[in-house]
């Protein structure tokens, strides 16, 4: 078991709070469109490495195979990505009120966070080949 597995999971979280802390302070969500879309990726990296990570520490298993591991990062990251998405409509966060660009944001935001967990279980699963050679 690798037990240095959440220094990577930690590491984007940092990223990610820093960029957001700027974005909201230098107003980068209004004029950058893509600092949204980098952010939700990044929230969705940070909850594929965590639940790797929470895999790793507490599975009684050797090892999970790849389409498990992947299938159970990628349901928690649609999971939770839904969840901030009703979250951010209940406290209005969004800035477009406009149904059609609501809706439009919302499909963006989740997929990126998609292909954020995505690129996570690719990573996790070459560093548990990497692993398995030593």
């Amino acid at each position: 078991m690798n037990t240095k597995s959440y220094i990577p999971a930690f590491m984007v979280l940092l990223y990610l709070a820093v960029l957001h802390y700027y974005a909201i302070i230098y107003k980068w969500y209004f004029h950058f469109w893509w600092t949204d879309v980098m952010a939700h990726a990044l929230g969705g990296l940070w909850i594929g490495l965590t639940v790797y990570w929470l895999i790793e520490r507490f599975r009684k298993v050797q090892a999970l195979s790849f389409i498990l591991s992947t299938a159970i990062i990628i349901c928690t990251t649609v999971f939770i990505a839904i969840g901030w998405e009703i979250f951010e409509f209940i406290y209005k966060l969004n800035e477009s009120y406009l149904p059609d660009i609501y809706l439009y944001d919302t499909v963006s935001d989740i997929i990126m966070a998609i292909i954020g967990s995505g690129i996570a279980s690719i990573y996790t699963n070459l560093i548990q080949k990497k692993n398995e050679y030593r």
